[in-house]
């Protein structure tokens, strides 16, 4: 499942609270060999009614190995796999033994590179925990299996303005004159789960909690993602989950080529308080 995959458009709610400091109160570390943080609201997780053998909390530093490999094998192609798609059989029979010796040394630069770019994104809230609204950190939330099992799926909920871009895309600065500022709006982004655990109700569950999260404790009314326009089956889960597209801010044909973006569409599920 991807948003990648894996939110813009209406202002949050007026009664907003304002953004608590995540280190005034640091999420206590489950003990060994629990890793994955249990500090998602209990009425929160009993409303998902999630299986017995799975776990929801927020992601912690020793989980970031095994994050990035979910995240790897939902969003990211090697080298070998992406020629596979660009070249014949005969071609890649030249390419193979070239691109083999470099295959590697790239996918581990990749991993680096993400780890990083997560880390970045989760800034203070990856050691502090907790699902406090910040305007400046994401929120990964994760699926474990037992108490110290697999992880199973992941998904973020940010604070981005609801201008239909891409989080990290440029933006003209606040004190800009005449420019205009989208309101900022909950997003929720780069939703994974492991292939062998798909179709099981996970990617709605991780779904459903950040809209919980973003209603309860953020004080939003509506939640925003992008979805791939190509992608029938994902339009079609997300229309299923009450969310609308909204094709007014699809981006146009030649940025999408000089980005090399797959061409993605903004949603909007409203009324979620």
């Amino acid at each position: 499942i991807s948003s990648s995959t894996m939110v813009w458009g209406a202002p949050l709610a007026a009664a907003a609270a304002p953004c608590a400091p995540l280190a005034a109160s640091v999420a206590p570390r489950c003990p060994p060999p629990l890793c994955v943080r249990s500090d998602v609201a209990p009425s929160i997780v009993q409303s998902l009614e999630l299986p017995e053998n799975l776990r929801i909390g927020t992601a912690e530093p020793d989980d970031m190995p095994e994050i990035i490999d979910l995240v790897t094998e939902c969003f990211y192609k090697d080298a070998l796999t992406l020629a596979a798609e660009e070249f014949t059989e005969a071609e890649m029979e030249l390419l193979r033994p070239a691109l083999g010796r470099v295959n590697g040394a790239l996918a581990a630069l990749s991993r680096v590179l993400l780890a990083v770019e997560t880390r970045r994104r989760l800034g203070a809230r990856l050691a502090a925990g907790g699902t406090a609204r910040s305007d400046a950190d994401s929120l990964m939330l994760v699926l474990q299996e037992g108490s110290s099992g697999p992880i199973v799926g992941v998904a973020e909920l940010l604070v981005q303005p609801s201008d239909g871009l891409l989080p990290g895309d440029p933006r003209l600065p606040a004190w800009v004159p005449f420019a205009a500022h989208a309101p900022p709006c909950a997003y929720f982004s780069n939703l994974g789960v492991l292939t062998s655990r798909r179709r099981r109700g996970l990617g709605r569950a991780l779904l459903r909690a950040c809209e919980a999260i973003a209603a309860q404790e953020w004080a939003v009314d509506d939640m925003y993602l992008h979805a791939r326009s190509d992608d029938d089956d994902l339009l079609g889960m997300y229309a299923k989950w009450g969310y609308d597209a909204l094709p007014e801010f699809d981006q146009p044909g030649w940025l999408l080529a000089f980005a090399g973006r797959e061409p993605i569409r903004f949603h909007v599920r409203r009324g979620l308080t």
